[in-house]
């Protein structure tokens, strides 16, 4: 009987992408750690608890972003190329997460503020370094495989399941996380179309990443051996 060739989705990533996603890993932990560290020094400056830190700190897409990035990152330095936050769907749909936190960030709220010091730091490495980091992991990680639409598709929910949930965060304080999603000063109309706007952006990277998946140069599947030492 013939052996059938090994299937090159369940291989594990090589040497290059599993250093390149430690790498990126690093980065974007310090990134993490660093601005909430941040937002605890800023809070206490106004005489609040940690409580109030993890609040305010949940409540951005850029941080719930970074952290699904580097969960992702996480698996895949450890050698894991299938299950939650590991397949080729999930690692292009954050991907484009990230291009978005990178692009409305560079292109519509930079000129709002002007951070300096390690809150700057921190901005770079959320805004630019991990975007551009994970980027450069998901394409040497990739093995040249399409990836399923539908499954990309159902990612369309974590965008539209974060403007209810920041929305609904801003009805308990009023605090709205970006300017582009304040109805209080926008009104409804607005920022629904801001919103559509980014979905729309989303879609389209999503769109542009998965073409780009499928032309990939094809990584074998590793025979003989169960994943890299």
């Amino acid at each position: 009987m013939t052996p059938r060739a090994p299937d090159p989705r369940s291989a594990p990533p090589d040497r290059r992408a599993r250093g390149l996603a430690l790498v990126a890993l690093l980065a974007g932990v310090f990134a993490l750690g660093l601005q909430f560290a941040l937002t605890l020094a800023t809070v206490h400056r106004q005489g609040f608890g940690a409580e109030r830190a993890l609040w305010i700190y949940l409540g951005y897409f850029t941080i719930l972003t970074n952290a699904l990035g580097a969960l992702s990152l996480a698996r895949l330095a450890a050698g894991h190329r299938d299950g939650l936050l590991a397949r080729d769907e999930d690692l292009t749909a954050i991907a484009a997460s990230l291009l978005i936190v990178g692009l409305v960030y560079n292109l519509v709220l930079r000129q709002t503020w002007h951070p300096t010091g390690w809150a700057d730091v921190t901005d770079e490495l959320l805004h630019v370094a991990m975007p551009l980091l994970y980027l450069a992991t998901w394409w040497v990680a990739g093995r040249g495989q399409a990836v399923s639409r539908s499954r990309l598709l159902a990612w369309m929910a974590y965008p539209v399941v974060y403007l209810a949930y920041a929305l609904g965060r801003a009805a308990l304080d009023g605090r709205y996380p970006y300017p582009f999603l304040d109805v209080a000063t926008l009104g409804w109309v607005r920022v629904l179309g801001n919103a559509a706007l980014v979905g729309l952006a989303f879609v389209g990277i999503g769109a542009a990443l998965a073409w780009l998946a499928a032309r990939r140069p094809l990584r074998p599947a590793l025979s003989g051996r169960a994943g890299p030492r």
